[in-house]
């Protein structure tokens, strides 16, 4: 399983990716931030199968950084909530997820992807 998200980017992060501008990190880190539900959600997917609750998340800005000229990676950091109702227990975890983007100079869009969680097929009998 991996997950992902497209967004639709501004002329201003366009720019500053093809001009390689010194703050395009920071645009990156901007968009990003516009767009933390989105973020939210696609890391909500990865722990839905185990109804958990994912709360506070937050891109680490430091660790926003370009690997290619269009692509680079972040952490995005969160807490995870399990609540035990037989016992009225909740209790909370500190997570971090290593995503990678790409900016799409075309489409003025940016796609984020999760980190890649393989799946265990079925048993055989």
């Amino acid at each position: 399983m991996q997950e992902n998200i497209t967004l639709n980017t501004s002329q201003d992060v366009v720019a500053s990716v093809i001009n390689n501008d010194a703050d395009k990190e920071q645009h990156i880190a901007d968009l990003i931030t516009k767009h933390m539900p989105e973020l939210k959600a696609m890391i909500e997917s990865y722990w839905f199968a185990k109804k958990a609750n994912v709360l506070n998340v937050a891109v680490v800005p430091e660790s926003i950084r370009f690997t290619t000229a269009v692509s680079g990676m972040f952490v995005a950091k969160y807490t995870v909530s399990y609540f035990f109702a037989c016992d009225d227990i909740t209790t909370n975890n500190t997570e971090a997820m290593t995503c990678t983007f790409e900016v799409d100079l075309g489409r003025h869009a940016i796609t984020i992807t999760g980190e890649l969680q393989p799946e265990r097929g079925p048993d055989e009998f």
